[in-house]
């Protein structure tokens, strides 16, 4: 191999590091400019919580809704124990662990209630109901659930395995718990469709 010949390939072999590397930091760059989740949690929580008896006062129902307080939401975390450290372990010790949402999460639920219920209500109580109503009210569901989860994702918690931001899952785990409070609060005054 001539001198020459043994530069360029040097400087070859150079160039096509430097644009391998450069391509690997830009792809970097851009899955975090994303919002793709590079480190998921280990442990992953369900959503629980205590929705608080609808009592129809015989007024009206919209508006007996309309003040009807959000449920109360945490996770639930499995517990982070092995199989037999939970065997040697007594019985009576809790084999889940309960973690509250932030005080933050209360305002943000409580809106993504208000907009569940009301809509649950007009396209399953209303009168009227047409696939165009239909179509906004479902709009309306999911925008509100696109608001909370963007607020949800931003607050923190303190999960069993060390203090971190409420994850993607979680989020939804979140919202679909309030959805079905909601259509399980409606579903009593639900009319039969023929």
């Amino acid at each position: 191999m001539t001198s020459y010949q043994y530069k360029f390939c040097s400087l070859l072999f150079t160039v096509i590091s430097v644009f391998t590397l450069a391509q690997c930091a830009k792809s970097q760059e851009n899955s975090v400019r994303t919002g793709v989740v590079l480190n998921a949690p280990a442990i992953q929580g369900t959503a629980a919580g205590k929705i608080e008896t609808f009592k129809f006062n015989g007024g009206d129902l919209k508006t007996e809704l309309s003040i009807h307080p959000a449920p109360e939401v945490w996770l639930i975390f499995p517990s982070t124990k092995s199989e037999t450290q939970l065997a040697e372990t007594d019985s009576s010790e809790p084999t889940t662990h309960k973690v509250e949402l932030p005080s933050e999460s209360a305002e943000i639920i409580s809106s993504l209630w208000k907009v569940a219920l009301m809509s649950r209500y007009n396209l399953n109580v209303s009168e009227g109901v047409n696939g165009h109503i239909s179509q906004q009210e479902m709009s309306k569901i999911f925008n509100a659930g696109e608001d909370a989860r963007h607020k949800l994702k931003k607050l923190e918690i303190a999960a069993p395995d060390g203090k971190r931001t409420i994850s993607d899952d979680e989020t939804n785990e979140i919202i679909k718990f309030i959805n079905l409070s909601a259509i399980d609060t409606i579903a009593p005054f639900r009319k039969r469709k023929s």
